[in-house]
């Protein structure tokens, strides 16, 4: 059973970006962490001069600052394979993080935003739970969403440029 990472969040993050799991590269030591992904230069980008972040501590530092969250949807699950990608994830070993960890840490919480349709895809799956109680499932709804393109360089379906661009417009624009 693979584990995912810890959350990253305060009690005056707004927002929150919601990925699926961690990637071999990410699991154990930072969230997004594969040279190529983009999340981190973007982040750079809009929130820190354009200046790289280099150390977990100082990426998950600068978001913080911005009332900006990290966590994924899934807490744990095994794979088909050794892989990173959310395909291989094996459905019925999906162990999904508890949400209400996130309401109890965040009474300032006003957004959700995706890092990927498949994160998307799998907080619906979620939701749809018949242990969920009913008070989670109406705050969860109640929070604004978006869904972003994949930061990851296995989401070739858009060109780099545009995924910078369209993340960067969504995080300005809190």
């Amino acid at each position: 059973m693979e584990q995912g990472l810890p959350y990253i969040f305060d009690t005056v993050t707004t927002t929150v970006i919601l990925g699926t799991f961690p990637s071999i590269k990410s699991r154990g030591e930072c969230y997004y962490n594969h040279p190529k992904n983009l999340f981190w230069p973007i982040i750079a980008e809009c929130f820190n001069n354009g200046n790289p972040l280099i150390s977990a501590d100082e990426r998950y530092a600068c978001l913080l600052k911005h009332h900006l969250g990290l966590w994924d949807v899934v807490a744990s699950c095994e794979f088909e394979s050794r892989s990173s990608l959310d395909s291989k994830i094996i459905p019925t070993s999906i162990i999904y993080n508890d949400f209400n960890i996130l309401r109890q840490n965040c009474p300032k919480l006003k957004r959700i935003i995706f890092s990927s349709k498949n994160a998307e895809k799998f907080f619906k799956k979620y939701l749809r739970q018949k242990t969920l109680s009913s008070d989670l499932h109406r705050w969860l709804d109640s929070l604004e969403k978006a869904t972003l393109p994949s930061t990851s360089p296995a989401y070739a379906g858009m060109p780099a440029a545009e995924k910078f661009q369209r993340w960067k417009d969504a995080l300005l624009d809190l």
